[in-house]
Order: C-alpha cells, then structure tokens, then sequence
C-alpha cells in the first residue's frame, strides 16, 4: 500500500527522503517491481540506509576533528540541516532548527521503544517539529 505524502521539496512517502537520497538508496524491498518512494517498505528502507551513510561519514568527521559532538545527535543534525551544514558549523549549529529535531527525535525514543505510552486517547506524537505532510 503506497502512503502519498510528500513536501514541496519533493520528498514524499513515509520516510520523507529527500528525492536525490531515495534514487541514491532506494530499492525494490517489496518486490512488486517497482520502487517508489510511497512504497512503505521501499521508503523505510532507503531511509534506514541513507541513515548508516550519514553516520559512517559523521564518524569520519569526528575521527578527523572537523565537528564535535555526540555521533547520532550530528547524524540526525545532518538528516535535518545537510552534512554540508554540520561540518561547515563544526557540529550542530547554534540555534539551527536542528536543535529542535535532535531533540524531537530522542524525546521519541521511550515513547517508540515501549517504555511509555500515550496518555489515553492520543495519538504517538511526531517525532518532529516540521509540519505535518500533506496527504
């Protein structure tokens, strides 16, 4: 079942890659044929791969000191803002909306993982301070 999302960036799906990361690093995962960045399972994927390429770089950058910093909180830094971005900054960039998404996404961790659920009633909340994406 394909979710049409999408942003004016051109991202669409559930994962929201940026469409030059998806072409990167997507593949048919649900064997149908086809890849589509609406195909869940395809999306996730491509994601979940596009994730490990930015932490790999992330860790080089660290190992050669040209940023600083806890190595997911840049890697999720550079999924928001760019890895061009994080290393021009050395780090995360003081008061870049990538504070707010670093948080959005660790405040999300207990909730994701089964430790806390919420309250009664309610949705899972975004992981994400972004608006919502049009469906």
């Amino acid at each position: 079942m394909e979710r049409k999302a999408g942003r004016p960036d051109g991202a669409e799906g559930i994962s929201q890659a940026p469409p030059d990361k998806f072409e990167e690093f997507g593949e048919d995962e649900s064997g149908n044929d086809k890849t589509s960045g609406l195909d869940p399972k395809d999306s996730i994927m491509a994601q979940g791969r596009y994730m490990c390429s930015l932490a790999k770089q992330i860790d080089t950058l660290l190992d050669t000191k040209q940023v600083k910093g806890d190595p997911l909180d840049l890697t999720l830094a550079a999924d928001d803002i760019g890895l061009d971005a994080v290393k021009q900054a050395k780090g995360i960039p003081a008061g870049s909306e990538a504070n707010a998404y670093v948080y959005g996404v660790r405040r999300s961790f207990a909730l994701y993982a089964g430790a806390m659920k919420p309250p009664e009633g309610e949705d899972y909340p975004s992981m994400s301070p972004r608006p919502e994406p049009s469906v």
